[in-house]
């Protein structure tokens, strides 16, 4: 996609994981810009389908950016005010291990983490899965922390083991993990105006968190997604919520400097990781959410 529409597309890697791999972000639209959004996805490694929707916005913005229109405006002039910065995957490790299992892991160390993982959870009757199944549902990084326990938002009053598990585990201290961290030197970068974060599942917008200090401005956010998706919009604490702290929304619309408006949108119905027949009503779904957002934003 860059060689093919190099004048729209910008790539750099703002990380690596424990494994090594590329945590890649993807600016559309003009990187000089006064105004930038960030949408991520892939933060849990059993969502990989969240990457692929991510992947498939980005090349469908990228081959209509001169004819495709919203609103009877081309996407050409609506992405000449805002820049997107789409992280596709996170959690490359995660999700490596979720869909190809312990042999797609390179590092001998993080193989015998994700074990002691198993045996972990075994001991404490947190799975009865056999280990191939296990994986499959893995939602942490290659050493058991959950990316989205492992930010500064009501981190320390999340009370768990201390043990490394695969899922909702949250780490030794807050922004311990290179995920996290290359995330938050992004928001750090950059005076994002929104953050959209990508999970499954629930057909669910999620837009509140008890400490964010935008709450009416994520409330509106909110509002225009579903008003695009047809998800329903939810409240943090709703009878369908399964959020605790530490999470990416809840740390970005809460912190005192320069607090962004969030949402965490939910895609797919079912258990994770989804089936790949979703895709094509997660995509149908969500396939404008830039374009009306850059609309807004015009």
């Amino acid at each position: 996609m860059k060689k093919i529409y190099s004048n729209n597309i910008d790539i750099n890697i703002i990380g690596n994981s424990h494994d090594n791999r590329n945590i890649y972000e993807v600016i559309l639209g003009k990187s000089n810009s006064k105004q930038h959004v960030l949408i991520h996805a892939g933060i849990h490694g059993r969502e990989y389908l969240t990457s692929l929707l991510i992947m498939k916005q980005i090349e469908y913005y990228l081959k209509n950016y001169e004819e495709g229109e919203y609103c009877g405006i081309k996407y050409s002039d609506l992405f000449n005010s805002v820049a997107f910065h789409l992280i596709p995957m996170v959690n490359p490790d995660g999700i490596t291990i979720s869909q190809i299992g312990i042999k797609g892991i390179r590092n001998e160390k993080l193989k015998d983490s994700i074990y002691e993982c198993y045996y972990n959870d075994l001991s404490a009757r947190y799975t009865c899965d056999r280990f191939k199944n296990y994986l499959r549902k893995w939602k942490a990084n290659a050493i058991g922390v959950d990316l989205n326990r492992n930010f500064d938002a009501g981190w320390n009053e999340i009370n768990q083991s201390k043990k490394c598990s695969f899922a909702n585990y949250k780490g030794k201290y807050c922004n311990s993990e290179p995920e996290s961290k290359a995330l938050v030197n992004l928001v750090n970068k950059y005076n994002f105006i929104y953050t959209v974060s990508y999970h499954s599942s629930g057909n669910l917008i999620y837009w509140d968190y008890r400490d964010s200090l935008v709450k009416k401005e994520s409330s509106n956010l909110a509002d225009l997604i579903s008003s695009v998706t047809g998800y329903k919009k939810e409240k943090s604490d709703s009878e369908y919520s399964e959020v605790v702290p530490g999470g990416f929304k809840d740390w970005a619309s809460s912190k005192h400097n320069n607090p962004i408006p969030s949402v965490t949108i939910e895609v797919g119905l079912g258990k994770c990781p989804l089936k790949n027949s979703e895709f094509k009503y997660i995509w149908n779904a969500n396939y404008r959410v830039l374009a009306a957002i850059a609309y807004m934003l015009r």
